[in-house]
């Protein structure tokens, strides 16, 4: 709850099928059935590696149920360069390198401020196997 505004909104996180591409797109149905039980206007965070770049079938039937893509909202159409990386950083190996499959979606009424996917390391050391993405969002 945004207790500012005292409105409700709603966060789904997920962790796709790494292996399955059709376990993915049923992963992916299932997603946007249980978004479209709610009114399109409201507010809707849904973020996760959906192990799926914005070349696969899984993307387009996010973007086909409404989902908005939060960085390509912000940056455009452009190529975001990957986000696993397997504790390499930009130095992944090429299996690594499957382009962006962590994502940040909205729907409803949001407008999206920011979004860039953060590269930091600490003392040369990456805390994760995949960038963490970020997003900023106002909720109307």
């Amino acid at each position: 709850m945004d207790r500012e505004k005292n409105r409700i909104f709603r966060i789904i996180n997920t962790h796709l099928d790494h292996i399955s591409q059709a376990a993915r797109e049923n992963q992916a149905s299932l997603i946007n059935q249980d978004a479209t039980v709610y009114n399109s206007l409201f507010p809707q965070i849904f973020a996760g590696d959906m192990n799926s770049d914005s070349a696969n079938k899984v993307i387009t039937l996010f973007a086909d149920s409404g989902w908005i893509d939060t960085y390509e909202h912000i940056h455009g159409k452009s190529y975001p360069g990957y986000t696993a990386h397997d504790f390499y950083g930009t130095g992944a190996p090429p299996h690594a390198a499957n382009g962006k499959i962590d994502w940040i979606f909205v729907r409803g009424n949001f407008k999206v401020l920011f979004a860039d996917i953060i590269k930091d390391k600490v003392k040369g050391r990456y805390p994760s196997d995949h960038y963490f993405v970020s997003a900023e969002v106002d909720l109307l």
